[in-house]
């Protein structure tokens, strides 16, 4: 097999606390963890195989790789109120660098574990380039995560090969005849040809109903020779506009202007040395000229950020005198906030664009899109949408998929959608089919999408008040939310809900917490819907960063969390200890249902609900424990701690009681109940009984004052599991049989054994 029938992945094995296999391969974000390097490698294959069809996917093409282990010696340092202290030691740094000839006749070199890769002219260079990326990334390293980038082991080079596809073209570019190398080596011609628009799979880029938007931008590109910029929200259709206009103005043949695509990043990918980028773009703008080129940049909103220490010094800035000269035409896509901050950071670059705004269409438009669609499905794919799908798909879209605006959400969905038809050999799609596609992308279940389906009281409150022990006040405003939701009538431009949970500790609510999140976003998708953050680690003024980010390329764990799951239950736990700047970030959460960072990148959190757990209130001079503190302990203090201004944009305050000894007893049972459908017994077929006696001396084991509930699950643990799990060993052959589990006069735990079920 030739080296173009198949692609070569180089992939990278270290140890793990010298257990686990961590595995990287080259080109992608991620790491796998496990036990079998095959299957690791199995499932990096299985990711490629899927992506091989996508022209917009590429893996690092190099040829005979070679793996080096650069040794650095580091002193950490920690950088406080703009000073530094430095460590007492030095740590010897293992830093894994895999290098090769890349296809453009330079090395391609890769650090996986610091998740970076640079180019190098010169294969004796390497080493030096390594290292010196090494040291500048490690001095902005707080010593925590100087130290996490210790390897267990000594890592080791390996690779997965991919057959390609009859036809596929993607991993390579074709160099057209007379082409400057600095275009093909950074950039997509367009348009793209025929073959490799099949290839894009069901998301067509076709702009229907956009006919006025597409003329504009050619007559801004060709007549006035003007830089475009698109500025619209996500999913208006900017890139479909953008792209059937640079096709008509290929068909046309008259002006013989080329298109290219790329990304900021990528035409100084290739710059020699570090703070060398400015020669490598002027080269590219040169190549471009002199082939007529208008350059489409993506991710417009990072020229603003990317090349030097800030605005004053970026790629914009250095491109304003091209723009000027008007010899230089570039066109992009913004959203109204990242055009808001591009004007705010760096003042006069965008005046020398044309901006054209692109709104969401009316409903008709919407409707008609729908139409259009299922009509180039029926003709490309003999396959058909069913009217009634087409209409449900409209009003759960519009109803739930906020984030993003028509017809771009769409598109997206109605494809997801026939892909999957004919993956199934299936040919017509349905509401079934709509519905159960919708469930899998939000987790919301079936009753709250099918307006047909009524909410049972009875049965909704049971569900809650059999897993939530004796908080039926908890229940009543848990079960609200659920149907209010479900009738449509909460405020669509907020949170689903924000609210506080405030009551002793152990008293169930962060198992409330769970339960609600399996309960409305835990029917389809396959992330945990359950967004959980300690605020406690969130205590000093610079922490708000870590929380929200800066604007950068890397988010806080807040917004890259609700950004991977717009559908999805925030929980922040005991709320009081954070800084009181996250308040503020948290104010216009519940003001706006969105945050927007520096860079005017928008985190929407319309599809979240929102819930605070504190212990305030908790500590008054009153005794913890059996129902003494009361509701308005609890209140009075959540009003004093918080302003007025953030208090009153919370939706509900729960209060949750101090457990009795009767609900101690019920959820006692409730978690023996659970213990005896565990797999290692269900699969021996045994069976549990447990005596009164048991019950009661775990209930009351089981149970502190101070801490509730929560020292159950140990007691059960050591009283019952253990003695239980020792019995087995001993009993290696047991199977269809029950186990009578009783304590004794002695206090100890006696196990007997009778068979039958």
């Amino acid at each position: 097999m030739s080296r173009s029938d198949y692609i070569k992945l180089p992939i990278l094995f270290w140890k793990y606390s010298g257990e686990h296999l961590i595995a990287h391969a080259l080109g992608f974000e991620y790491e796998l963890m496990g036990d079998d390097p095959a299957k690791l490698k199995k499932m990096f294959s299985e990711y490629l195989k899927k992506k091989l069809d996508d022209p917009f996917f590429s893996v690092p093409d190099l040829e005979d790789p070679v793996l080096l282990n650069l040794e650095i010696s580091h002193r950490p340092s920690l950088k406080e109120n703009n000073a530094f202290f430095p460590s007492s030691e030095k740590i010897q740094l293992h830093i894994p660098l895999v290098y090769g000839m890349g296809e453009h006749g330079h090395y391609d070199c890769f650090l996986p574990t610091l998740d970076t890769s640079f180019q190098s002219y010169h294969k004796n260079q390497i080493t030096l380039l390594g290292e010196h990326y090494i040291r500048d990334m490690f001095q902005s390293f707080t010593p925590a995560k100087a130290y996490s980038h210790l390897l267990h082991s000594e890592p080791y080079l390996d690779e997965i090969r991919i057959r390609t596809k009859a036809g596929f073209g993607f991993r390579k570019r074709k160099v057209d005849a007379g082409m400057p190398p600095s275009l093909i080596n950074n950039a997509e011609k367009l348009p793209y040809t025929k073959s490799i628009r099949q290839k894009i799979s069901t998301l067509t880029n076709q702009a229907w109903e956009q006919g006025d938007n597409i003329n504009a931008v050619i007559n801004k590109l060709v007549r006035e020779k003007a830089s475009v910029i698109l500025c619209g929200d996500p999913g208006v259709g900017k890139s479909s506009i953008l792209y059937e206009a640079i096709r008509d103005i290929d068909r046309r043949k008259t002006h013989r202007i080329t298109f290219w695509k790329t990304t900021p990043r990528q035409i100084i990918a290739g710059a020699r040395y570090l703070g060398d980028w400015q020669e490598t773009l002027e080269t590219f703008i040169e190549d471009l000229t002199s082939v007529r080129g208008i350059l489409w940049l993506d991710d417009f909103i990072s020229l603003v950020t990317t090349g030097g220490d800030g605005p004053e010094s970026s790629m914009a800035s250095y491109l304003l005198p091209f723009l000027k000269d008007g010899g230089f035409q570039v066109i992009g896509e913004m959203t109204p906030q990242e055009l808001d901050v591009a004007k705010r950071l760096l003042p006069g670059f965008t005046e020398h664009f044309q901006v054209i705004t692109i709104r969401e269409l009316e409903k008709s438009g919407i409707l008609k899109i729908f139409q259009l669609y299922d009509e180039y499905v029926s003709k490309t794919y003999d396959a058909s949408i069913d009217p009634d799908a087409l209409t449900l798909s409209y009003s759960l879209l519009r109803r739930f998929v906020t984030y993003e605006k028509f017809p771009g959400k769409a598109i997206t969905f109605l494809s997801s959608l026939v892909d999957e038809a004919l993956n199934n050999q299936k040919r017509e799609i349905n509401q079934e089919d709509v519905i159960n596609a919708f469930i899998a992308k939000t987790g919301l279940p079936e009753i709250i999408l099918r307006d047909d389906v009524m909410i049972n009281e009875r049965e909704l409150n049971h569900y809650f008040e059999s897993r939530i022990m004796g908080q039926s006040d908890a229940v009543k405003h848990i079960t609200s939310i659920i149907k209010v939701f479900k009738s449509g009538i909460n405020d669509p431009e907020k949170p689903i809900a924000s609210m506080i949970f405030a009551g002793p500790t152990g008293v169930g609510k962060t198992a409330s917490v769970k339960l609600l999140s399996e309960y409305f976003f835990g029917h389809g998708q396959k992330s945990n819907p359950l967004i959980r953050l300690d605020m406690s680690e969130f205590q000093h003024p610079d922490q708000i960063y870590r929380l929200i980010g800066t604007g950068g390329s890397k988010p806080g764990k807040m917004i890259q969390f609700v950004r991977e799951r717009p559908f999805s239950i925030l929980l922040l736990d005991e709320i009081e200890k954070a800084n009181p700047l996250i308040f503020d970030a948290l104010m216009t959460v519940f003001d706006e249902g969105f945050l927007v960072d520096s860079h005017g990148r928008v985190t929407d959190f319309r599809n979240t609900i929102i819930i605070m757990t504190t212990n305030l209130g908790g500590q008054s001079k009153r005794s913890p424990g059996f129902g003494n503190n009361t509701g308005q302990d609890y209140r009075g203090a959540i009003r004093k701690f918080f302003r007025p201004e953030f208090f009153n944009r919370i939706d509900r305050v729960v209060i949750f009681n101090a457990l009795s000894q009767q609900h101690i007893d019920s959820i006692t049972v409730k978690e023996l109940d659970d213990l005896k459908k565990r797999e290692g017994f269900e699969s021996r077929r045994i069976k549990l009984e447990f005596s009164e006696k048991i019950v009661r001396y775990i209930s009351n084991t089981g149970f502190d004052p101070n801490y509730g509930a929560r020292p159950l699950q140990r007691a059960i643990e050591k009283y019952i599991t253990s003695p239980i799990a020792k019995y087995l060993l001993k009993n290696r052959k047991l199977t269809n049989c029950t186990l009578k589990i009783d304590s004794g006069d002695d206090g100890n735990i006696h196990i007997s054994k009778y068979n039958g079920r």
